[in-house]
């Protein structure tokens, strides 16, 4: 076991007083049968939110907040300091501090720089954390999916069936900003190169996980040898099955055809998921 980190924090980065999700949430009948800590690296409408909370749950370990890092949430401020004082070595010692503590983290790797992703990989690597990645196939799915997201802001279940309840009364439906959409793919893309090209530099190990096995088998939740791989036994099987079963998902063809150029999307979608 290796020891946590005694680093201090710089001013200006101190811990955040919200930290951690306090105690540890329940999925369904899941009990944790193991300590070590788990970063899962995914982007965004990739269903990372879904299989953390299953992962997490038969974990021991504290789970931060999802997407803790994102500078909006509960250790934002590191991110933002970050912006302001260019500091790199400031940085990784507020990282090393936070993952020092070994809780476990979802981490977009889209939606946050990716020196920040580095850093926290390496510290994450460092502290003995079991890394997944997590992937979609149709990556054409994922980009509309995204797209929808980024013009009407639903990105869980009740937000889309409110926008699409507030759309379908709408007299003046909003278009998808495609050159928006199209620098946040290229965003997403470049994004994933570096993560990948930092992970076989560290030579580091790590899982790759593809939201279709989860969720596109005909027997849910894919093969069982996945789950025991991840710390799960046998007896937890039916239950992951029957949570990502009942889980809502949110469809992104209901809003998509309320927009006004979701046949521009597409087009765009066909040129650059070849």
């Amino acid at each position: 076991m290796l020891e946590k980190s005694h680093t201090p924090v710089p001013p200006g980065l101190a811990p955040d007083k919200e930290g951690p999700r306090p105690g540890k949430p329940q999925c369904g009948n899941l009990v944790p049968r193991h300590s070590q800590p788990i970063l899962v690296l995914t982007m965004r409408r990739s269903g990372g939110t879904n299989l953390a909370r299953i992962l997490f749950a038969v974990n021991d370990r504290p789970d931060f907040e999802d997407e803790a890092f994102n500078p909006d949430r509960s250790l934002g401020n590191i991110i933002r300091s970050y912006r302001t004082s260019k500091s790199t070595k400031q940085l990784r010692a507020a990282i090393r501090a936070k993952m020092a503590l070994k809780y476990n983290l979802k981490h977009a790797i889209d939606t946050i720089s990716s020196t920040l992703t580095r850093i926290v990989v390496e510290e994450a690597r460092a502290h003995g954390y079991r890394l997944l990645v997590l992937l979609r196939r149709n990556e054409r799915a994922r980009l509309r999916s995204l797209a929808v997201g980024l013009t009407v802001g639903a990105w869980g279940p009740p937000s889309t069936r409110k926008s699409i309840a507030e759309l379908q009364n709408a007299t003046q439906k909003p278009a998808i900003d495609l050159a928006h959409v199209q620098k946040q793919i290229e965003k997403s893309r470049t994004a994933l190169g570096a993560l990948i090209f930092g992970l076989n530099a560290l030579s580091a190990e790590y899982d790759t996980i593809f939201f279709e096995d989860l969720y596109g088998r005909e027997e849910i939740g894919g093969h069982a040898e996945f789950w025991l791989k991840l710390g799960f036994v046998p007896e937890d099987l039916p239950e992951v099955r029957r949570l990502l079963a009942s889980s809502e998902h949110e469809s992104s063809a209901p809003l998509l055809r309320l927009l006004r150029n979701a046949n521009d999307l597409e087009a765009l979608c066909e040129r650059l998921c070849v």
